[in-house]
């Protein structure tokens, strides 16, 4: 199930990676492969870089938590955490902008 998920990724079909890594990591995160934290938190690092390549902001955001919670922190899930945090507040800033534009136009 890992291997397809990360052939979708590669060809970036995002859909079908976000897919399949949500389905590869549901049978990784078992007492069995508790070892193996690396490839967890691969799994949920590409899980959610694809969801980042759908403006997915707070799915990803929620996927790089959690890998970060597997294995060593890593300076690159730190820094696709704090782009997902810029890109929902600036979505954030944007629907306030839009919002006080429209009772603005409403008056």
């Amino acid at each position: 199930m890992h291997n397809l998920a990360i052939c979708y990724f590669e060809m970036e079909n995002w859909e079908e990676a976000i897919n399949y890594f949500e389905k590869a990591g549901a049978k990784l995160v078992t007492p069995e492969n508790a070892d193996d934290q690396e490839l967890i938190q691969r799994n949920f690092f590409r899980l959610g870089y694809a969801e980042y390549n759908l403006d997915k902001f707070s799915f990803a955001k929620a996927s790089f938590q959690r890998a970060n919670s597997y294995g060593v922190p890593k300076d690159k899930i730190a820094e696709m955490i704090a782009k997902c945090e810029f890109k929902l507040s600036a979505s954030s800033n944007n629907y306030s902008d839009d919002n006080e534009g429209s009772t603005a136009a409403e008056s």
